[in-house]
């Protein structure tokens, strides 16, 4: 069974526009945001200089910066020479 439900992985895997992620409190957002903002930085047509994240509290944007940096690092560890990915 897949992690995410076709909604969630939608708006991960979108490209081209830009996606607003609304649903309940515990329904997933942070995860499908920090999700989506990992696989457009290690795609080379996205870097983060011109992206735009907002989320809809202080406490949302430390959790997606905290959870963001861990995703980056393992995807590092996975990829060193990934000069790309280690800008980002």
């Amino acid at each position: 069974m897949s992690r995410w439900t076709p909604e969630q992985e939608a708006a991960i895997i979108a490209r081209g526009a830009s996606v607003v992620v609304s649903a309940a409190a515990g329904s997933g957002k942070t995860s499908v945001l920090t999700e989506r903002v990992a696989e457009l930085l290690a795609d080379r047509d996205y870097p983060a200089e011109k992206m735009v994240v907002v989320t809809f509290t202080n406490d949302a944007a430390g959790e997606v910066r905290t959870r963001l940096n861990r995703k980056l690092s393992e995807r590092i560890l996975s990829d060193p020479e990934n000069e790309w990915l280690r800008r980002q």
